[in-house]
């Protein structure tokens, strides 16, 4: 596919890790937009941040560990992963607790990085 048809996706994962299958099913689709050659990107704010915390223990939820899907993203050719500030310091984590380097960046510039995407899907 010509790089001037792929589309810019965003991918925003806005709720925790459990308790649902939405951050799972983002991934999923995530995943299959970048194998089929789409720019992709995914961004953690609010609960969402969670997934990306190192030491998870959903033993006792009876899940699997999320973290090692979100682990994943590193081996599939992203535009980008990004998680919030203001999210990051609100629920007291700090990056060097996440699974996985994701660039920081304040909620002014997430702001400005979703206006440049083609799409934006929020889950």
């Amino acid at each position: 596919m010509a790089a001037a048809n792929k589309k810019r996706i965003l991918y925003v994962q806005r709720r925790a890790p459990y308790g649902s299958l939405y951050a799972q099913e983002a991934l999923e689709m995530l995943l299959m937009g970048a194998a089929f050659g789409q720019r992709v990107s995914i961004a953690f704010l609010d609960d969402g941040v969670f997934q990306l915390k190192a030491e998870q223990a959903p033993s006792a939820l009876g899940m699997k560990n999320f973290g090692r899907m979100v682990r994943a993203l590193e081996l599939h050719d992203l535009e980008g992963i990004y998680v919030e500030r203001e999210s990051l310091d609100e629920r007291n984590l700090k990056s060097g607790q996440l699974v996985l380097p994701a660039e920081v960046v304040r909620r002014a510039e997430l702001s400005q990085l979703m206006a440049e995407q083609d799409l934006v899907l929020s889950f």
